[in-house]
């Protein structure tokens, strides 16, 4: 495994970054590198820490416990990165190695708290070893979602044809997504388009009607910014109730607030207290 030193400490032990790890010596110390908190000083440990950055000006980040200088957390967050990449890439090289000589379904699946996620998706059965650790019940039918030629992201809440298949007898499969409670529905190129098509449609619609409602708020926030400057007196935008007092006030729960137009073209808010 790559090591990417990055400095030595008073005991010799070297700090290195392995694995997308931050470590001392062979211990693992942190998976990331972070700006030294500016509020350091408040006590215990903080305070011993506080001092010793007070000395060393030049300590400006930490991987954990260790301090490092600029120089060397950006050596250590580019080693984490690289190290990170080239995991993931060796992983997804293993997982498609696996999955390739599988069978593979394209489903529309129902996932999720109370089934809610519905998209299209491909699945495959796991080999027969891998269907052993489930119960007996469920054997021959557990499947995992592939990481070759899947869809992601295709929401079908919005398609009747989707709706169509999920309500429609004969077309269930009888999979069971591994380690999730699921339901799924066989599809078919011509279908998986229908319900592409009909997704996009709606997904256009949302996003005029969403254009629509921006500039009717534009337009109106306009018009009471206008009467402002015209009458030369503030003008109410809105107003809300705070999910908290702003000033931390033992007696207040929370505030109510008011947003004006200033004449100036400005924006003010006003809150007060409800007791």
């Amino acid at each position: 495994m790559e090591r990417v030193f990055i400095k030595t400490v008073h005991d010799g032990r070297k700090v290195e970054v392995v694995g997308g790890f931050v470590c001392l010596g062979d211990e693992i110390k942190s998976c990331d590198v972070v700006d030294i908190n500016p509020y350091l000083g408040l006590g215990g440990g903080w305070k011993k820490l506080a001092d010793t950055v007070k000395k060393n000006p030049e300590l400006t980040h930490m991987a954990g416990p260790i301090l490092l200088t600029k120089e060397q957390a950006g050596k250590a967050m580019a080693a984490i990165e690289a190290q990170k990449a080239e995991s993931g890439r060796v992983e997804k090289e293993k997982r498609q190695a696996w999955e390739e000589p599988l069978q593979k379904y394209r489903v529309l699946m129902r996932s999720g708290a109370f089934l809610a996620d519905q998209k299209i998706c491909t699945v495959c059965l796991l080999p027969e070893e891998d269907q052993q650790k489930y119960a007996e019940w469920c054997r021959g039918r557990v499947v995992c979602v592939s990481s070759i030629g899947s869809r992601k992201g295709v929401e079908c809440r919005d398609s009747a044809t989707a709706q169509a298949i999920m309500e429609s007898s004969g077309k269930e499969a009888l999979y069971t997504l591994a380690s999730l409670e699921s339901r799924m529905w066989f599809v078919t190129p011509e279908e998986e388009a229908a319900i592409l098509v009909e997704c996009a449609e709606k997904a256009w619609q949302r996003d005029v009607a969403e254009q629509a409602k921006e500039q009717e708020e534009k337009s109106r926030v306009a018009a009471i910014f206008a009467k402002a400057k015209a009458e030369n007196k503030p003008q109410e935008l809105e107003r809300w109730i705070t999910e908290e007092c702003i000033e931390n006030l033992d007696e207040c729960s929370f505030d109510s607030a008011v947003e004006f137009a200033m004449p100036d073209g400005t924006r003010s808010i006003q809150y007060s207290h409800c007791f």
